[in-house]
């Protein structure tokens, strides 16, 4: 909602802003509001004023409408009858005799003035509504991503770890109960709270000590984890589904119980900054396959580079013997 009201006053202020171009640049706006009425300031500000409706037009209803639908020559008629509305109107509307001593406006002069005017209004928002466009086609397409990691996280765990816990049912364990919630919370997070644009960092991080928890119930002794969460600022927001990924992928490739795999993953806010640190043994690998390249991680970065741009800073590295990954954003 915040977003649309300050596109709404963002536009207001320009079209504001876009009007007062021929009062200011007016030759008589020296002699008081006379120049309210001087014909070819009105002839000028009611070109102005359907270049700016033109605007509209042209990024609501011909862009969309014609050339998106590749109806190229109604588009181009349109633009023909606009531009020759837009010229010919104000002098239609507003005659004008010079005053004495002026010599009289040309009308060529006068269409080939304004047709400047025209092309760069016609460029502007043609080229405003392609990238919006292409921003809405790439935010379509990271929903779609979404849908898909949500599928992907992670089906194989969900299945080892009600495996977990039927074995935990089996031998009466009192973790039984709390690991059913935990387990419970998690497909919550990820059916519904995962559905919407932003969520709360707390429950993103909590889904996180969930996952671990049900990571230490799944492995045992064999897990090795230092794990410090400090989140400092209140009210914090991020995207869904953001950081598990990094976790998934630690856990994924960073433990084996034949042999020591310790996992350090360190999670922190500063001020807006949200902080990141996960570091593992690389114990597993899978032929031609790169901890870089996976399809979670892939999908973060573009994520990142579109909820986030210029506000995030993700490096990770990667040798032969260990993963790291430092991730900072400011939420």
């Amino acid at each position: 909602m915040a977003v649309r009201y300050r596109r709404v006053f963002t536009q207001v202020l320009g079209g504001i802003a876009f009007l007062a171009i021929p009062i200011f640049f007016s030759p008589d706006l020296g002699r008081s509001l006379e120049f309210l009425k001087v014909p070819y300031f009105q002839r000028d500000f009611m070109t102005y004023a359907l270049l700016l409706v033109f605007f509209y037009i042209n990024y609501y209803v011909l862009v969309p409408n014609l050339y998106f639908q590749k109806k190229y020559i109604q588009f181009s008629v349109a633009l023909v009858l606009w531009y020759l509305g837009i010229a010919y109107l104000p002098l239609v509307l507003i005659p004008a005799t010079p005053p004495v001593g002026h010599l009289p406006h040309h009308h060529g002069m006068f269409f080939l003035h304004h047709f400047s005017q025209f092309l760069v209004v016609l460029l502007f928002s043609g080229m405003l509504k392609i990238n919006n466009r292409w921003k809405e086609a790439e935010r379509q397409r990271l929903t779609a991503d979404l849908s898909f990691l949500k599928a992907q996280v992670n089906p194989h765990f969900f299945f080892n770890s009600l495996n977990s816990i039927y074995s935990l049912a089996l031998m009466r364990s009192d973790k039984t109960a709390p690991a059913v919630v935990k387990l419970s919370g998690m497909m919550r997070y990820v059916i519904v709270d995962a559905a919407m644009d932003h969520v709360s960092l707390d429950k993103e991080v909590q889904y996180i000590e969930d996952y671990v928890e049900m990571q230490r119930v799944r492995l045992g002794d064999t897990m090795s984890l230092a794990y410090k969460a400090d989140i400092s600022t209140p009210g914090l927001q991020i995207s869904p589904l953001m950081l598990i990924p990094f976790v998934e992928n630690a856990f994924k490739y960073g433990v084996n119980p034949e042999e020591e795999s310790p996992i350090r993953l360190e999670i922190s806010t500063s001020g807006r900054n949200l902080i990141m640190i996960l570091e593992n043994r690389k114990v597993v690998r899978s032929l031609g396959e790169n901890l870089r390249g996976g399809v979670g991680i892939v999908n973060v970065r573009s994520r990142l580079k579109l909820l986030y741009p210029g506000k995030h800073d993700l490096l990770i590295k990667e040798d032969s013997d260990k993963f790291s990954v430092y991730l900072s954003i400011t939420l």
